[in-house]
């Protein structure tokens, strides 16, 4: 019994203030809804809000690879096409390499008419090396020495690098022949390419 009188003695005392309470009990209770919704939404909605966007993510990233494996599948066109365009590439690169007679007539006569059509005079050509690449494919380097002014032996320099056939102008050393006029001497190193 104590304990009842305890809690009536309590009670009476803080009347006014329990009225208080009475009056905007309403607005307290909207308090503890809007609350406990909150806690609510942060202990339950929002990691599986987390959780849709990482598995949005993770669908999003398995779409691009999907379709980049999509557009890589290959159809058997796709296939004979791609291959009849590298049979293509491979013809032409095959007509820009010299044959064995195509060689030996650009070495004993159209590479001194080549200089010669530049301004140029060719007083030494020597056959170095020859390299077998494989595939039937030799690679063969060539010193000349050049008599002639600079812009002649810069044309034929460059007729040399745009001719049909593949020609790579490895290096070449200037010297000076005589002052008036100017006559230089070139030491051209050149490589090019056979088919046995």
């Amino acid at each position: 019994m104590k304990i009842l009188e305890i809690i009536r003695g309590f009670f009476e005392e803080n009347e006014d203030k329990l009225d208080y309470i009475r009056k905007y009990q309403k607005y307290i209770y909207i308090f503890i809804i809007i609350i406990t919704w909150a806690q609510l939404f942060f202990i339950m909605v929002q990691p599986k809000i987390q959780m849709h966007k990482a598995r949005k993510q993770k669908l999003i990233d398995f779409q691009k690879i999907f379709q980049t494996k999509k557009s890589k599948t290959i159809n058997k066109a796709t296939v004979e096409k791609e291959l009849q365009n590298l049979q293509e590439k491979i013809a032409q690169k095959e007509k820009m390499v010299f044959e064995a007679a195509e060689f030996n007539a650009f070495y004993i006569s159209k590479l001194t008419k080549i200089a010669e059509s530049k301004g140029t005079e060719v007083s030494n050509v020597v056959l170095n090396k020859e390299t077998d690449k494989g595939k039937g494919v030799k690679e063969v380097n060539i010193n000349l020495t050049i008599t002639g002014d600079f812009f002649s032996i810069l044309e034929l320099i460059k007729k040399l690098e745009n001719y049909s056939k593949v020609i790579n102008v490895v290096s070449f050393s200037l010297s000076r022949k005589t002052i008036n006029p100017v006559i230089l001497n070139c030491r051209l190193n050149i490589e090019t390419y056979i088919n046995k």
